[in-house]
């Protein structure tokens, strides 16, 4: 049988604090003081370390607590719900209501019922500066659990599994970027034989490169202007009279912060678009922020927030992967006082270097679309992971499903 309790009555719930700032004596090696930040920015579901530190009198001369091994870090400030398991003795600033679990609950198994009851303690917050929920609201929450710590031990292992899955392949995507980001500053500064093998490099072979405007790129490779290889298109916003949710006419897109991610999502569309996009031609954010680039998955509507660019000698593709790399390069062609913008002349400016004949750029296309499909590859593997994950979440840690403990098959 399963409980619906208050979380109060599984767990102690710990503020912090934070020392006075203008003291020395309280800050330093001592006691690990996490913020709301080291939360955000830490993978997994363990936190063992911490931007900061207080002393023994910081901790002393504060509201600051101890907290021990294993009590869940719960953010209850600005950035609500976020939670980690402390590995180690740690303190917190007032930014947390942590949980200490006593003996009716594993202090796992109430760490993924933190993840699934997120939205709760989201619903509980108030305030005007910045949202906040407090002690009362966070002990009135409540979560569902078996009495039974085996099984609660059970499910958090299942999870716990999972989670690692999803870890391990975190870990694989970010090494193929990385492997990608060495093989892109090889690939256009060496470039490949027809046997996809990179050329000796500069040092071993001085003989086979030129330094041209800036760039050491080999002696029968071009240089020139995007302007003299490329298409470009600036973007223009149409009358907001045009835009609707209909889906008439072509998808809207401005630019916006998430926007390297592939297959740019809008639900606004503009019956009577100025600008447009094809599929598969670059589109890059010419507007705060600038430099992020992506390939077009149809025809688009583009704002004044885009430029669309569409290779002549250069193969479209090349180009693209070249701007990739190069992407803080354009980040620098940015100007402005109250936000940044690349103008029409910096973009046209904007220097390349690319191989003479189109067969040995596309040689090298093939050597990063190779690799581009093993990302996407794991990419999918992961969002199927979390997808997994999200339903055992729903249907372990409800009572929906249950699961068979050692001693009851014998």
């Amino acid at each position: 049988m399963w409980i619906k309790e208050r979380i109060d009555t599984v767990a102690d719930i710990i503020s912090g604090g934070t020392p006075a700032r203008d003291n020395p004596k309280y800050w330093g090696k001592g006691c690990l003081w996490v913020t709301p930040t080291d939360i955000t920015k830490c993978t997994g579901n363990y936190i063992d370390n911490s931007e900061e530190e207080i002393t023994l009198d910081g901790l002393r001369n504060s509201s600051a607590k101890l907290l021990p091994k294993g009590t869940i870090l719960l953010t209850s400030r600005a950035t609500i719900g976020e939670a980690k398991i402390a590995t180690r003795e740690m303190t917190t600033n007032q930014g947390f209501k942590s949980l200490k679990a006593n003996n009716r609950i594993n202090n796992v198994f109430l760490y993924y019922q933190i993840l699934l009851n997120k939205n709760l303690f989201e619903r509980f917050a108030v305030g005007s500066t910045f949202p906040e929920i407090n002690k009362p609201d966070t002990s009135r929450i409540l979560i569902d659990y078996t009495p039974n710590i085996k099984e609660q031990q059970k499910i958090a292992t299942i999870l716990e599994t999972i989670d690692t899955a999803i870890e391990k392949t975190e870990e694989l995507i970010n090494k193929y970027e990385q492997i990608k980001e060495g093989m892109m500053q090889d690939l256009f500064t060496r470039s490949v034989d027809k046997n996809s093998k990179l050329r000796p490099t500069y040092q071993e072979a001085p003989e086979l490169y030129k330094s041209e405007l800036g760039l050491l790129i080999p002696k029968d490779w071009i240089v020139a202007i995007m302007e003299k290889i490329a298409t470009i298109n600036m973007g223009q916003s149409p009358s907001s009279t045009t835009y609707n949710e209909k889906n008439i006419g072509l998808p809207f897109l401005q630019g916006c912060g998430n926007f390297g991610q592939i297959n740019p999502n809008t639900n606004v569309f503009c019956s009577s678009p100025l600008k447009t996009t094809n599929c598969n031609e670059i589109l890059l954010s010419v507007r705060a922020p600038v430099g992020m680039i992506n390939l077009a998955d149809q025809k688009y509507c583009i704002g004044r927030g885009l430029a669309a660019i569409c290779g002549l000698d250069v193969t479209t593709i090349y180009l693209f992967y070249y701007m990739l790399l190069n992407s803080n390069k354009l980040e620098k062609l940015g100007q402005g006082s109250t936000f940044t913008a690349i103008g029409s002349r910096e973009l046209k400016n904007f220097i390349v270097g690319f191989p003479k004949t189109k067969e040995e750029q596309n040689r090298i296309v093939s050597v990063l679309t190779s690799h581009d499909l093993l990302i996407k590859c794991e990419i999918k593997n992961k969002e199927k992971l979390q997808q997994q994950k999200q339903g055992l979440m729903q249907d372990l840690l409800t009572g929906k499903v249950r699961v068979k403990l050692e001693e009851e098959s014998k």
